[in-house]
């Protein structure tokens, strides 16, 4: 077992621990919808290499758990988005399906198909009624 890697939790859990819980759920409700991935989400964190890490998971049409959006509370105590190439193993180890997508080396399958400018403004169209509806 490598033992840089700990899922256990080594750090005291910090007293506002429970808002940043509360807050990248929150943030998973109110953001625009990512494809296949449905509510209820659900938020919790883990530490590994010392760090603690949030993060909010939905599930697919069928399902499986599926991971929204990984964090890192910043000095100011606010979270940060993790970039997804950052994402560490303990988290991904959550949801094999995200880490089958984000392993593989073409997760499209081929080239991703050209979309002709109807699509994208339709696309963008609906993200902004999206967004005025949830507010």
């Amino acid at each position: 077992m490598d033992t840089s890697i700990r899922t256990t939790e080594p750090l005291e859990p910090a007293a506002e621990e429970p808002t940043l819980i509360e807050l990248a759920r929150i943030f998973a409700e109110k953001s625009s919808q990512i494809p296949d991935i449905i509510p209820p989400y659900v938020a919790s964190s883990l530490v590994t290499n010392e760090r603690r890490y949030y993060y909010v998971a939905g599930k697919d049409r069928e399902g499986r758990p599926r991971l929204f959006e990984v964090f890192l509370a910043n000095p100011t105590g606010e979270l940060d988005a993790v970039p997804a190439c950052l994402y560490p193993g303990a988290v991904l180890e959550l949801f094999p399906t995200d880490l089958q997508i984000l392993a593989a080396p073409d997760p499209w399958g081929g080239k991703v198909p050209d979309l002709t400018t109807t699509q994208i403004a339709d696309g963008l169209q609906s993200i902004y009624l999206d967004e005025q509806r949830n507010g």
